[in-house]
């Protein structure tokens, strides 16, 4: 089933009543790392490092020091096991601790 989200592209979920109104303008970064992460796979980029590493250093850089990643992960789909070379439908995840609230947040992607 699809996540449903808010305009902003923030996944829709009672742990966001925990985000200050701070938190709440940068958590949509989750979703638009993922969807670089998307974007590089579909251009044709199969290096699984170098996904992680980009859509991890576009997090770092939109938010800053003010959470914590807990991690960016692409795994293979629907097993969600560890990948070393991308092949069929992967799901790319991040989970991002804020001040009060750990959000994740998720999408496939069929390369």
């Amino acid at each position: 089933m699809d996540t449903v989200r808010e305009p902003s592209g923030l996944a829709i979920s009672s742990r966001n009543d925990y985000l200050t109104i701070e938190e709440e303008e940068k958590a949509p970064v989750l979703y638009q790392s993922l969807l670089l992460g998307k974007k590089l796979i579909e251009e044709g980029e199969s290096n699984v490092t170098d996904i992680l590493k980009a859509v991890s250093s576009y997090l770092n850089k939109q938010l800053g020091k003010s959470v914590e990643i807990d991690y960016v992960e692409l795994l293979s789909f629907p097993e969600l096991e560890e990948i070393v070379e991308l092949r069929g439908k992967v799901i790319l995840a991040t989970a991002v601790q804020f001040s009060k609230a750990r959000l994740i947040d998720n999408i496939i992607v069929e390369n």
